[in-house]
């Protein structure tokens, strides 16, 4: 995961499979306290039991054919100490199995809302930008966010 991640985004912490609980800790609460500016998860390693509502954004580019765990992931920034609206972008590549996932994951949400009331739809509906690479995308929404940053903090 490291390799894809740009030598010019700098402080980037990441959360994965095999990543000792109090490492993990430790990057959640550096994390919070702003002392890193950009996280990422895998949603396994990641998408239960913490706090990320430091961020407004998020984005997924990784799926799960459980609802539930998507939810929860979604839930780390949506959480109940959240201040601002929360953005939560899912990228997806065309004719990989995510696709197909995000297409019935929808399906079966068509059929659980009115069964069980709420939201059960965590798929994506729409798609912005077909020949754009997710990770030219990622990079160039990463690097936005941290020239924001940079502004803010010399003023």
């Amino acid at each position: 995961m490291t390799r894809v991640i740009p030598s010019e985004v700098d402080d980037v912490a990441i959360i994965m499979g095999g990543i000792s609980q109090n490492k993990r800790q430790r990057l959640i609460d550096e994390f919070q306290d702003g002392k890193i500016p950009v996280l990422v998860c895998q949603i396994s390693a990641a998408g239960v039991g913490i706090d990320l509502t430091r961020s407004c954004d998020a984005i997924f580019v990784e799926t799960d054919w459980t609802t539930a765990l998507i939810q929860q992931a979604e839930e780390r920034i949506q959480g109940v100490n959240q201040k601002r609206p929360a953005t939560i972008t899912t990228m997806v590549a065309a004719g990989t199995l995510d696709d197909r996932i995000q297409f019935i994951q929808h399906r079966t949400a068509q059929i659980l809302n009115p069964l069980l009331g709420g939201d059960n739809d965590v798929s994506v509906v729409e798609v912005e930008d077909e020949a754009a690479s997710a990770a030219a995308v990622l990079i160039e929404i990463i690097m936005k966010e941290l020239r924001k940053r940079k502004t803010k903090a010399r003023r």
